[in-house]
């Protein structure tokens, strides 16, 4: 039977006095503050879990403070608690199991303590939020499950990961890139860095414009380098189908540094009109289906410097070339 003191209820272990955090009615909301040790009877309990639903579905828990004597936190112990905005994880813990922070929907950065060595499937499920993850020590961790970011902003290429345990079994759907100091980054392959989103590659320090979601609209400049997370990455490419079907796009400036443009990079882009290319002299290939249907095939697309052989070429004043489709 559990007991409920100072507004938190608790299951008693009388064989060896500990006490785990239970659920209670009405259930828990606002800021919550666990103590380490509670007493009842006479009789001293060490706060070392946080049990099975024990904050399930408690929405308007917005804080909640974990005592240095938890070492467990259990299935599903904060699931869709959708108004907790922040977590600290005591170095105590060890084992996070299932659903345990599933659809925290206002969580937006975790760490992970020394202790931590096992972190359970769909852990971090659906925490749409979550933009930074951090590992104190990846060295301790055993075992991550393939799913515990699943539908996090993860999915969508801006969540980062420090530190990540690369030898465990990671999210099979994260790309990882090396980070300084021999600790990892991980994105789900693109970062996201002034509106443009890259494929980035650490290993010489390059990246390649891709697509988003909503697409690309508007002007759009594409830098030659970018600066993530302390590195610099010069931009080589513009990645296949990266502007496909961007129908409010109006213009891109490729800059100097990019030398390939991919497969139907800017196709079906109907409201294109101009493409500037800051240095033609540097690119070395640009896809025959690089601007297929867009307005080009109406005539009305302007290319200012253009290179590409496959387009066809006309005369533009002050050394330009302009090229209509």
């Amino acid at each position: 039977m559990p007991v409920t003191i100072n507004g938190i209820s608790y299951i008693l272990d009388t064989s060896n006095n500990t006490a785990s955090v239970t659920s209670k009615s009405p259930v828990y909301s606002g800021t919550i503050i666990i103590p380490s040790d509670i007493s009842s009877n006479s009789i001293n309990y060490s706060v070392t879990s946080i049990g099975d639903y024990a904050f399930y579905s408690c929405i308007g828990l917005t804080s909640i403070t974990i005592p240095n004597s938890v070492t467990i936190i259990y299935q599903n112990a904060f699931h869709y608690c959708s108004g907790l905005t922040s977590i600290t994880i005591p170095n105590s813990v060890t084992i996070i199991y299932q659903n345990a922070f599933r659809y925290c929907s206002s969580l937006s950065s975790v760490t992970f303590p020394n202790s931590v060595t096992i972190i359970g499937a769909n852990a971090f499920l659906g925490d749409i939020n979550l933009k930074t993850v951090i590992f104190t020590n990846p060295s301790n961790v055993t075992s991550v499950s393939s799913s515990v970011f699943y539908v996090t902003l993860g999915s969508q290429g801006s969540v980062t990961y420090y530190n990540t345990p690369s030898n465990n079994d990671l999210p099979v759907a994260l790309k990882t890139y090396t980070y300084p100091s021999n600790t990892l980054i991980v994105y789900n392959d693109n970062a996201y860095i002034d509106g443009i989103v890259y494929v980035l590659d650490t290993s010489n320090n390059t990246a390649s414009v891709t697509s988003k979601s909503p697409v690309y609209s508007g002007s759009i400049m594409i830098p030659s380098t970018v600066t993530y997370n302390l590195n610099n990455y010069s931009i080589t490419s513009i990645g296949a189908q990266a502007f496909q079907s961007c129908t409010g796009l109006t213009s891109v400036t490729i800059p100097g540094s990019i030398t390939i443009i991919g497969d139907y990079a800017f196709q079906g882009d109907t409201t294109l009109l101009n493409v500037y290319w800051s240095d033609p002299s540097n690119i070395t290939s640009v896809s025959d289906s690089a601007f297929d249907e867009t307005l080009g095939p109406q005539g009305s697309v302007t290319y200012y410097n253009t290179p590409s052989a496959t387009l066809q070429k006309y005369s533009y004043p002050a050394g330009t070339i302009q090229l209509l489709m």
